[in-house]
């Protein structure tokens, strides 16, 4: 019963801490991009990458000093477009990138904008992140979250209590 009421004090400090993080990460610092333990997190959304990577796959993004011809990368681009992509070439400190499924090369894109390295791709989880991102689907994760919190403040004396009314 202690174990059981610690691992979800954990679950519970963890989920609060992301909250905290995007929040503060889109509210004060007003970022393009959040971030949660350096890694950063996409779903795609065009088939410039298929077949290597599909429409509504979650990509799983992380910084990196250096990349090399064949890393498939994120890009901020002029600060508004976020595109993923498979280094093609490297010029200095730029590189020229292209999709999989297009037949022409990107513009030359400079290293600052590189976001990071697709560590991670995952149709599976993209569907459930689509998923769980219904406004409906929030507030039953809310009140859950929150009946979860309740039920673990409760004394053994309103769970007794619970116990004799059923």
């Amino acid at each position: 019963m202690i174990l059981k009421k610690i691992l979800n004090l954990l679950i519970i400090f963890f989920l609060i801490i992301i909250i905290c993080n995007v929040l503060y990460s889109r509210l004060i610092k007003h970022d393009i991009i959040t971030t949660i333990f350096g890694r950063a997190f996409f779903i795609v959304e065009t088939g410039s990458m298929e077949p290597t990577i599909n429409k509504g796959e979650l990509i799983v993004v992380s910084e990196r000093k250096n990349y090399k011809v064949g890393d498939i990368v994120t890009i901020l681009d002029n600060e508004k477009y976020i595109f993923t992509h498979r280094i093609v070439e490297i010029i200095g400190d730029n590189v020229v990138t292209k999709g999989d499924s297009n037949d022409l090369r990107d513009e030359i894109v400079s290293n600052r904008n590189i976001i990071g390295k697709v560590i991670i791709h995952s149709k599976i989880l993209g569907f459930f992140v689509i998923y769980l991102l219904k406004p409906l689907i929030l507030i039953d994760i809310l009140y859950i979250c929150i009946k979860l919190i309740i039920e673990l403040y409760k004394t053994e004396e309103e769970k007794n209590e619970e116990k004799l009314n059923c």
